[in-house]
């Protein structure tokens, strides 16, 4: 759902930027509403088979999780039974949301961009851009946790599984993050 809600701001500040004597008529109360609505919708739809399928799973191990939130790979881990399923829906739930997502977020700041190059006054072009510098902040603080989580989990993974070594593209990946790999001896 965050991901969703930083799309409608991407789309915000693309029809702020490109065209802002048509951004009351473009985004009416009624837009807005029914963008909301979509996005609440659209939560809802995906979280609710993924839900589902975590009820069915026996969980015969300890309760405790890595993280301070309820992560769906954490919990299909603590789980005896088979989560092929869960794994597949889960996965299909990431692309669908937070894959789709970013792939029109960046399209609408190439967008953004574009309309950014075509101002002709470099005051105007600054004053253009500072509108995307809190936008853009806030996508960062949803997605470089989102993929240090996914290196994370990734090179815990692939200790856990009994290799010796960790390959350098993924110690170097998750070194500027402070993980040390000696943390998968310790679970």
């Amino acid at each position: 759902m965050e991901s969703s809600v930083l799309l409608a701001m991407a789309f915000d500040r693309f029809v702020a930027i490109s065209n802002p004597l048509r951004y009351a008529s473009v985004l009416t109360d009624l837009k807005i509403a029914q963008i909301g609505v979509a996005i609440i919708t659209r939560g809802t739809l995906i979280q609710i088979p993924i839900q589902v399928l975590l009820k069915r799973l026996s969980f015969c191990r300890s309760h405790v999780l890595r993280h301070s939130y309820c992560f769906h790979p954490d919990v299909m881990k603590l789980s005896c039974t088979d989560t092929r399923i869960n794994s597949a829906v889960g996965l299909t739930a990431l692309i669908t949301t937070a894959g789709v997502d970013s792939i029109f977020i960046l399209l609408s700041y190439l967008l953004i961009i574009r309309t950014l190059l075509s101002i002709a006054s470099p005051q105007e072009r600054k004053k253009a851009f500072r509108t995307c510098i809190s936008h853009i902040g806030a996508v960062a603080v949803f997605y470089i946790p989102l993929i240090a989580t996914i290196v994370v989990q990734s090179q815990l993974l692939f200790l856990l599984s009994g290799a010796t070594e960790i390959p350098t593209y993924v110690a170097s990946e998750t070194a500027q993050f402070g993980v040390n790999h000696k943390i998968a001896t310790c679970l």
